[in-house]
């Protein structure tokens, strides 16, 4: 077992001497995106796993000094397929996304931050990654601490949280029987994106 990042299929993998280029990843069905919230009564978790991702991503990078930039990195979600366990849950949380009128959710990952190093010899991972996402007809760009991850062979996994306001995006936390039940208008973002290069 070894750590590896992205990165490290990016700049080792046939591409490690490149300053820029693309590449193509199957997306593996374990990979999910989760969204944990509360109301002033309970809890819930909303998920959308592999199967309901795009299963192939094209990529575009350029090195840009000790970071890696990337186009055409996305992730397109359709809110419908989101999950909470709950059938009222669910659709209530698909309401106060505005579904309806806004059907997708895309997160696009725009640059691979690395640490800087004056050590050559030195292993270094990345840190973090800038992601743009698109709710409703508005965009916020994060900057998202990843996890390291250790597997074998060619696959990588991207793993990260984001935390998220509703409103930022024009988006009203719901309120239920007399306004008695208040979701927070904080979200919780979890991915985990496990990728095989093709």
């Amino acid at each position: 077992m070894r750590s590896i990042y992205l990165a490290i299929l990016f700049l080792v993998s046939t591409v490690a001497l490149a300053q820029e280029g693309d590449a193509t990843f199957k997306l593996n069905i374990e990979s999910f995106l989760l969204i944990k919230g509360s109301s002033n009564v309970n809890k819930f978790e909303c998920k959308i796993d592999g199967s309901n991702i795009n299963d192939t991503i094209t990529v575009k990078y350029q090195a840009n000094g000790s970071d890696l930039n990337f186009h055409q990195f996305r992730i397109d979600l359709e809110v419908d397929h989101f999950d909470c366990q709950n059938s009222m849950i669910t659709s209530d949380f698909k309401e106060s996304l505005k579904a309806d009128d806004y059907p997708h959710m895309i997160i696009e990952f725009i640059q691979l931050k690395f640490p800087h190093s004056d050590d050559p010899f030195k292993n270094i991972f990345p840190t973090g990654i800038i992601a743009m996402v698109t709710l409703t007809d508005k965009h916020k760009k994060y900057y998202i601490g990843l996890e390291k991850e250790s597997l074998e062979g060619p696959d990588v996994k991207l793993t990260g949280n984001l935390a998220v306001d509703m409103r930022d995006f024009g988006l009203e936390p719901p309120t239920k029987m007399l306004s008695l039940v208040k979701v927070n208008p904080l979200l919780d973002i979890k991915f985990s994106l496990s990728m095989s290069r093709i």
